[in-house]
């Protein structure tokens, strides 16, 4: 439980800390995200204190890994139109890993955007916001992004022995 609780602590933090100029360097499938984010990296060496880092988060083994590298110079320019490819310029330092928990079975990200609301007649009731999930439709940082973290955990053997974390 507390691998879990911390790291999806310290992702939550660096979510939030995504600079608004990064915001097109941020990519995520179901099983990986990586994004920019000002945030204290775990390298001590690298920088002792917050700093531009690009994170990615993904499983290998029966591990959760969490890999940052420094980012070095000045942030790309937004593509315009919009692209879902991570632009070349950006310039990363030496590249770190680290374990932030064991004995994962799975990990999964979903994204999920609110859609413009069209104006309703005066009076009328609000629209509903059209809620988007289709992540190669929209270019944008998404408004939620929910983790599901699934460890093993001999002591809950009606489970068949796993927990389940979302956030």
């Amino acid at each position: 439980y507390e691998d879990a609780r911390r790291a999806l602590g310290v992702l939550e933090r660096e979510l939030h800390s995504i600079p608004s100029d990064a915001i097109h360097l941020m990519l995520g499938s179901q099983d990986a995200i990586e994004f920019v984010t000002l945030a204290q990296p775990m390298d001590v060496e690298t920088a002792p204190s917050d700093a531009l880092i690009q994170v990615t988060y993904s499983i290998k083994g029966d591990e959760l890994i969490r890999e940052e590298a420094p980012v070095e110079g000045a942030l790309p320019e937004p593509p315009i139109p919009p692209s879902r490819d991570l632009p070349a310029a950006l310039k990363l330092g030496r590249k770190s890993d680290f374990v932030v928990a064991r004995g994962v079975r799975d990990l999964q990200f979903d994204y999920s955007w609110a859609g413009d609301n069209p104006p309703g007649p005066p009076g009328a009731p609000p629209i509903p916001a059209r809620i988007a999930t289709d992540f190669n439709a929209i270019y944008v940082l998404p408004e939620v992004i929910g983790v599901t973290l699934q460890l093993d955990d001999p002591g809950n053997v009606n489970a068949g022995g796993v927990s389940a974390f979302r956030s």
